[in-house]
C-alpha cells in the first residue's frame, strides 16, 4: 500500500508543471494553462509567496480588509491569495490586477462584477486548506472543492444530512476502517461541495437533489436550475496528500494546470 501511495504522489505531481508567477505590466504575456474551453487550474502554496510582493495588486477595499485582520499569519495568507487571484484574472480582461472589482451573486458566490468586467469576463472559483490554494477559470460555470486528507470529520452524521442515498451506500462500505471510511467522505465530499459551488448556489441549494458519487471518475449531474442543463464532476489528483474536485460544463474534457512557484525554494 505504501509503494502504491508513493507512485499516485509522484506521477501526480508531474501533472502540475511547475511554473512562475505571471508578470504584470504593458510587456506581460497571458501564459495561464488552457485546456478544452479555456478552462485553468492553478494551485499554490500560499507560503511559498511574499505578500509584500503580491500586496500591491490589491485594491484599497481588500487593503482594508487585510489591515482589520489581527493574526499576522491569516493576514499574510489573504493578501497572498487576493493577489494571487488579481494576478492570474487581470490578464483575462488587459487590465491591472488592482483595477479589478468583485461582486456577490445572488446566493453569495464571488464573482468579477459584470458591469465593471464585461460580458465577455470569465467565471472563477477558488479553495484553500492546509495551507494550499487551488483555482479554477473558466468560460462557464465552475466550481473547485479542495481538503486536506487528515480532516477529522464525523462523516456518518454529515452524511446523513448532504449525502444522497446511493452516496450513503458507498461510504457504508467503507465502515469499520476509519481511514477508508474519512477518504470516502471527503471524496463525496469535495465533489459535491465543488457542484454547488458552481451551480453558485452553495448547500442551500439542496444537496441531496444532486448525485455526485464518490468518485474517483467522472459524474455527470443533471442541473435543470443551472447555467448549464448537466454538469461534470471531477476528482483531482493532487501532488500531495489531499482530495480535491472540480464541475463545469461537460464538453469540458481536460484541464490546463500549473503549480504556481513564488518567491520561496
Amino acid at each position: 500500500m505504501r509503494g502504491i501511495v508513493r507512485r499516485i504522489v509522484h506521477s501526480s505531481a508531474h501533472s502540475w508543471p511547475r511554473q512562475p508567477l505571471p508578470a504584470v505590466g504593458p510587456a506581460a504575456v497571458d501564459p495561464p494553462p488552457r485546456g478544452d474551453a479555456g478552462v485553468a487550474l492553478w494551485l499554490a502554496r500560499l507560503d511559498d509567496f511574499d505578500p509584500d510582493m503580491l500586496a500591491p495588486s490589491l485594491d484599497a477595499i481588500d487593503q482594508g480588509r487585510a489591515s482589520q485582520i489581527a493574526d499576522p499569519g491569516a493576514r499574510r495568507r489573504f493578501v497572498v491569495s487576493r493577489g494571487l487571484l488579481r494576478r492570474l484574472l487581470a490578464p483575462r480582461l488587459g487590465i491591472a490586477p488592482e483595477a479589478l472589482r468583485f461582486a456577490l451573486s445572488a446566493h453569495g458566490k464571488p464573482q468579477l462584477d459584470p458591469d465593471a468586467a464585461g460580458r465577455a469576463a470569465p467565471q472563477f472559483n477558488l479553495s484553500h486548506a492546509g495551507g494550499w490554494w487551488l483555482m479554477a477559470v473558466a468560460d462557464g460555470p465552475v466550481g473547485v472543492d479542495l481538503e486536506m486528507a487528515g480532516r477529522n470529520v464525523d462523516a456518518v452524521r454529515i452524511a446523513t444530512r448532504v449525502f444522497t442515498p446511493g452516496e450513503q451506500a458507498a461510504l457504508r462500505l467503507a465502515a469499520g476502517d476509519e481511514a477508508a471510511s474519512r477518504a470516502a467522505f471527503l471524496d463525496c465530499w469535495t465533489r459535491k461541495e465543488a457542484l454547488l459551488k458552481a451551480l453558485g448556489t452553495g448547500f442551500a441549494g439542496g444537496a441531496q437533489a444532486f448525485h455526485v458519487g464518490p468518485g474517483p471518475g467522472d459524474t455527470l449531474v443533471p442541473t435543470p436550475d443551472g447555467a448549464c442543463a448537466a454538469l461534470r464532476v471531477r476528482s483531482l489528483m493532487l501532488p500531495f496528500a489531499a482530495h480535491a474536485a472540480i464541475a463545469c460544463p461537460p464538453s469540458v474534457a481536460r484541464f490546463g494546470r500549473a503549480w504556481l512557484q513564488g518567491d520561496i525554494a
